[in-house]
């Protein structure tokens, strides 16, 4: 799998870095309840670390909530470099 792939803008995009979701794949909400979509469009402009980069050089990252102590849930996002940008980098630069 590749350590790096570049963002929407070019930027070099790594494990453990951030990015912000700039679009979310129209597949995606088209294929999902009512609730989870809101759920899924509220990461839409939201920042998220990089967990994998897969094969054709897309990130993956992940998002919990915790509606009640008892009670919690995540969905992940796989996305194309065009549907992210680099917020932060974790390697200090």
């Amino acid at each position: 799998m590749p350590n790096e792939v570049a963002d929407r803008f070019g930027n070099a995009v790594a494990l453990g870095d951030s990015i912000r979701i700039v679009a979310i794949p129209p597949d995606v909400l088209a294929n999902i309840p009512e609730e989870e979509r809101a759920r899924v469009c509220s990461m839409l402009g939201e920042v998220f670390t990089v967990e994998e980069i897969d094969v054709l050089g897309n990130v993956c990252v992940q998002k919990w909530w915790h509606p009640s102590p008892t009670l919690s849930f995540s969905h992940g996002l796989t996305l194309a470099p065009s549907e992210f940008e680099l917020a932060s980098s974790g390697r200090g630069t």
